[in-house]
């Protein structure tokens, strides 16, 4: 009996450490969005993932993400790396607006919800322009952030205003 004991405690033990080895082994958090867009955020050292009345924090010494639970699909761990530039702030959406605004993996800033033709301008703290088009008919719009060093930018949709944190 105490033999069947000790292995069995030991199969625990080794099944316990194979699980923390297989956490630090993590190095990116990929999140699915409802939308079909994918998140892919690098995961440092010292990553945290809370839960705040509706929406998923997630925090780590790159910045500070937070995704609406209405806008995620699923989100999980991956052993796959990822780059910083996914580490972007958006701060200044209006809650009662129906404008939803994301981040793509490819460097791509997508805003949704936008009356059809409205302007879209991204604007450096210097106030220079950086990007200005509009919503496509179907209230959509695109915007590529890949070629711009990192800093806070503003981004004018609609009316509304957004500060848009690349690091």
């Amino acid at each position: 009996m105490r033999k069947n004991f000790t292995r069995t405690l030991i199969g625990v033990l080794a099944l316990c450490s194979a699980q923390a080895l297989n956490a630090a082994s993590y190095r990116s958090i990929v999140v699915e969005q409802n939308d079909g867009s994918r998140l892919t955020l690098s995961m440092p050292e010292g990553t945290t993932a809370t839960f705040t009345g509706t929406t998923l924090n997630l925090s780590s010494k790159n910045g500070n993400v937070e995704l609406p639970f209405e806008n995620i699909k699923h989100w999980t761990y991956s052993t796959d790396e990822a780059d910083d530039s996914g580490w972007a702030s958006i701060d200044g959406i209006e809650s009662t607006s129906n404008v939803k605004i994301s981040w793509e993996a490819d460097n791509r800033l997508a805003i949704s919800g936008l009356d059809a033709n409205s302007p879209v301008a991204v604007y450096d703290t210097n106030g220079r322009a950086m990007h200005s088009g509009a919503a496509t008919n179907d209230g959509s719009a695109s915007v590529s952030m890949g070629h711009l060093p990192k800093g806070i930018y503003i981004v004018k949709f609609g009316s509304q205003t957004a500060k848009i944190a690349l690091r």
